[in-house]
């Protein structure tokens, strides 16, 4: 073949490929779409520099979740609701097909190729802790994501009497001064000793200990990032203020009037709400210093403390995923837990 026939036969087959290339770039060969988006792959066209995503050709892409506790002693996963939640406007937020307890993936649903999402499971109370993955970008045939966790627990919790240095009756227990744990639930109540309750007087105050972990070991009682958040019912009108440190980190700030609506209205009954953070195997230190307001006698004025889980939870209002430790339908739940993990004390 003379060098003008190879020459021609190139041209042909330089023209022919890029012909090939422009088929399979715009769909009209079923294949991969170079899909133009900003430098973070958001495509919002910010003016950054664009990247191409291999996109299929529907523009979607297939996503797929699997859930696992990495605190179980064996490979164990778990199935709770789950989301692909976008981060831009605009996006719907995609709910997981049905996730499975053999470390298999759930079904794959379709993402829009080139977004952002984050993928985020939602608690079920008492028994899954909610969790969050790193935001990714769409792109490809498919993305296969493992969500992580740890197991959950409700707490257990004694109180010590910091004026007497004796601990705190609980009122179950048989004998004063017991060292001995005890699982808290919606009514846990202490008493000062077995014939009395904490007689405070005009102007008194009660100074007190409050060790609290959970009931089972390897597990958590709060998500890694999100508050915990120790409630306290003491009526203004009989008591100031009351100063709560943990371990001998700086005084807590109370953060009525910050929460998110829900938890507002959940609260609405606690004076204070504070957050104490995760809580594990490990008791915490709770000093907890409460005065009678100026001149008032607290009689029959009992201290209610209360701890909460701020976890994740199915938006009531609309397909959202949110944050908190009461859920914003109409009859609220705890998100966390199945009980009121509650401490008790006794005023005479």
């Amino acid at each position: 073949m003379g060098k003008k026939n190879k020459t021609m036969v190139l041209s042909i087959f330089g023209v022919a490929l890029v012909a090939i290339v422009i088929l399979f770039a715009t769909g009209v060969i079923p294949g991969f779409v170079a899909v133009p988006t900003d430098e973070s792959g958001t495509g919002t066209g910010d003016g950054q520099a664009a990247v191409a995503l291999n996109c299929p050709s529907d523009g979607t892409t297939d996503g797929q979740l699997r859930y696992e506790d990495l605190s179980a002693s064996t490979e164990t996963y778990l199935a709770p609701t789950a989301y692909f939640v976008p981060t831009e406007a605009g996006v719907d937020t995609v709910t997981a097909n049905t996730l499975a307890t053999d470390g298999t993936y759930s079904t794959a649903v379709n993402l829009a190729c080139g977004k952002k999402y984050q993928p985020v499971a939602v608690a079920t109370a008492g028994s899954i802790q909610g969790s969050e993955a790193a935001v990714f970008t769409a792109a490809g045939p498919f993305k296969k994501i493992t969500l992580v966790t740890s197991a959950v627990s409700d707490l257990q919790g004694k109180i010590k009497d910091l004026t007497t240095d004796n601990w705190a009756r609980n009122c179950s227990a048989t004998s004063d001064n017991s060292t001995a744990f005890v699982k808290l639930t919606n009514a846990t109540q202490w008493n000062a000793s077995t014939t009395t309750d904490w007689n405070v007087g005009t102007d008194g105050f009660v100074n007190l200990l409050l060790q609290v972990k959970t009931v089972t070991t390897k597990t958590l009682f709060g998500v890694e990032g999100l508050p915990v958040y120790m409630g306290v019912n003491a009526s203004a009108s009989h008591w100031d203020e009351p100063v709560v440190n943990v371990g001998e980190g700086q005084t807590l700030k109370n953060l009525k009037g910050t929460l998110s609506v829900a938890d507002e209205r959940a609260f609405s009954d606690f004076e204070y709400v504070y957050d104490v953070g995760q809580i594990g195997e490990r008791a915490i230190n709770i000093y907890f210093y409460i005065q009678a307001a100026s001149g008032i006698d607290p009689s029959d004025q009992n201290i209610e403390v209360e701890f909460y889980v701020v976890d994740k939870f199915e938006s009531a209002l609309g397909e959202e995923v949110l944050d908190g430790a009461w859920t914003n339908a109409a009859t609220q739940q705890i998100v966390g837990s199945t009980i009121r993990n509650r401490m008790m004390v006794n005023i005479i």
